[in-house]
């Protein structure tokens, strides 16, 4: 697990790639890590995702199922849901799970639910409208703004209580002058830029 020796070292892992089912192995090898050397009591997950990712098979459905189940997640907060591409049970189970679906862009992650929480954050390109990330397996055509999702990814940047943060499903054979690799790369750095202030206000 690079993720937990990344964390090993004291750093934030953060990770660029590709299904969203890379985020339970990225994420599971930094809670691996923390629960080893100094447990914390809660950990919780922050998602930007048009979908809930909470299938019962393997694949880029499955990573938020995985990481309530096979790590301990208590809390699940998803900004960018679409009620068109998920199930009904699909829901129910995230909500029965501890799932929050947040409505707007408030532009900063929510507060822990429990105090001391130790949180992880990913971001699913899809989530984000088609015009600016068509580089995605499935497109969103009525998705998020770019801004949005970029003053959220700062936010976490700021919060000390993250601990990793990753932008998935980014596919370069289906991107458009490479307008989904540079939206990709330009939340990367407004996590870094909020991670520059860790310390101030988060």
């Amino acid at each position: 697990m690079r993720s937990a020796a990344l964390a090993a070292m004291g750093l934030v892992p953060v990770a660029i790639g590709g299904g969203h089912d890379l985020t339970f192995p990225f994420v599971r090898g930094v809670i691996s890590h923390l629960r080893a050397n100094k447990p914390p009591a809660v950990f919780e997950g922050v998602y930007v995702d048009a979908h809930l990712d909470v299938r019962e098979t393997v694949g880029s459905g499955m990573p938020f199922r995985r990481l309530v189940e096979d790590c301990g997640a208590s809390a699940l907060d998803l900004f960018g849901f679409s009620p068109f591409v998920n199930s009904p049970a699909h829901r129910e189970w995230f909500i029965a799970h501890g799932g929050r679906l947040h409505e707007g862009w408030p532009g900063a992650i929510p507060s822990a639910r429990s105090p001391g929480a130790a949180r992880f954050m990913s971001v699913d390109l899809d989530a984000i409208d088609a015009a600016y990330a068509p580089g995605v397996s499935a497109e969103n055509p009525c998705g998020a703004m770019p801004g949005d999702v970029a003053a959220l990814a700062e936010s976490a940047g700021r919060s000390d209580n993250v601990v990793c943060f990753d932008i998935m499903e980014l596919s370069p054979h289906h991107d458009h002058a490479d307008r989904t690799a540079r939206l990709a790369a330009h939340l990367f750095l407004s996590f870094l830029r909020g991670f520059a202030q860790r310390g101030g206000s988060a």
